[in-house]
């Protein structure tokens, strides 16, 4: 990852979104919390739109982002704060997931999410979280009968060991932390349902930003959708950063508190810091720039990786038509 210089803000947004069919307005709603909170995009390069999806009566909101003119490569259209993801670092829990090991990693953020998500209104995050999904529609979450159809596939023995794995996860880790903070953490509200669903958030939206807060929620990153290997748009972070403190310039955090160093030789003096970090320091961004031209009017794409349907579907709740990546797993007995 490398580390860029410094940039003039992006052009804040200022679009009127279609209404939801629920009356909330979750593209309004998203770009006020964006506003509050140092998250910016080109509304001359690109523009949030809202679809709905859904089946059997339900229906739900469903982000994209469109280019509003011809991009080239290697324009920077979206700029993210550090300060405004959600990852085990940044959510008011922060000290009990330190205090259970949980201070970095999928677990960890999940459960950051699920506390978050239980807090409604009164969580920073609320503006953003209010937009996302209940929940993805990942197999996990299927009937019985609607998992017959994956009979016989690779995902069908997935589906069952993977909900075991979370089931158990919360067990294990979530339902003892509740009982030792039930203050913070009720188990009445922190329940087995909300913590599947919020590991479902997790599992396909959650990036990897940095050695400090590891796996974590990034608003407007997470509105580009997938495309295998035709990706428009690439996340980009300074990751290496001290994974204790979360700076990127030199810090003290590995100093050996027995070593002789004097404290004028350890630690950077006030005229050191000032002209070695600049005015905005933009290892506290992260963007997101393009890597390939887009015409006017087309659908910006990131990528998830390069999946088979099966593993998007299991991760990720859809399947990709004309997917060059799919194939068919043989058991070594099934050839010999």
């Amino acid at each position: 990852m490398v580390v860029k210089k410094h940039k003039k803000p992006l052009n804040k947004p200022s679009v009127a979104p279609p209404k939801h069919v629920s009356g909330v307005d979750p593209l309004r709603t998203l770009e006020e919390w964006f506003k509050e909170h140092d998250v910016s995009y080109d509304e001359y390069a690109i523009k949030l739109v809202l679809n709905l999806r859904g089946s059997g009566g339900k229906t739900q909101h469903a982000m994209g982002v469109v280019a509003v003119r011809d991009l080239r490569v290697g324009e920077t259209v979206c700029r993210i704060s550090k300060e405004a993801i959600l990852s085990p670092k940044t959510t008011a829990i922060a000290d009990i997931l330190e205090q259970h090991d949980l201070s970095i990693g999928v677990l960890g953020l999940t459960v950051a999410l699920a506390f978050e998500m239980s807090l409604g209104e009164k969580s920073p995050f609320f503006g953003y979280l209010s937009t996302l999904p209940e929940r993805e529609n990942l197999p996990i979450f299927w009937s019985e009968a609607e998992l017959e159809e994956l009979k016989g596939t690779d995902l069908g023995e997935a589906v069952l060991r993977d909900k075991a794995l979370l089931i158990d996860d919360f067990e294990t880790h979530v339902v003892p932390m509740c009982k030792e903070h039930p203050d913070l953490l009720p188990p009445s509200k922190i329940t087995c349902d909300l913590f599947l669903r919020a590991a479902s958030l997790v599992a396909s939206r959650a990036f990897q930003v940095d050695a400090f807060h590891g796996d974590s929620m990034v608003p407007l990153a997470d509105t580009f959708n997938h495309k295998t290997n035709a990706e428009i748009v690439h996340f980009e972070s300074e990751g290496d950063v001290c994974p204790t403190c979360g700076s990127f310039y030199e810090c003290d955090c590995n100093d050996d508190d027995d070593d002789n160093a004097s404290v004028s030789s350890s630690c950077p003096s006030l005229a050191d810091s000032m002209s070695s970090i600049p005015a905005v320091d933009d290892s506290m961004y992260l963007e997101m720039t393009t890597i390939r031209r887009c015409r006017k009017g087309d659908e910006v794409y990131n990528t998830y990786g390069v999946h088979g349907n099966g593993a998007l579907l299991g991760r990720y709740g859809f399947c990709e038509v004309g997917n060059a990546e799919e194939g068919v797993s043989v058991e070594v007995e099934e050839v010999a």
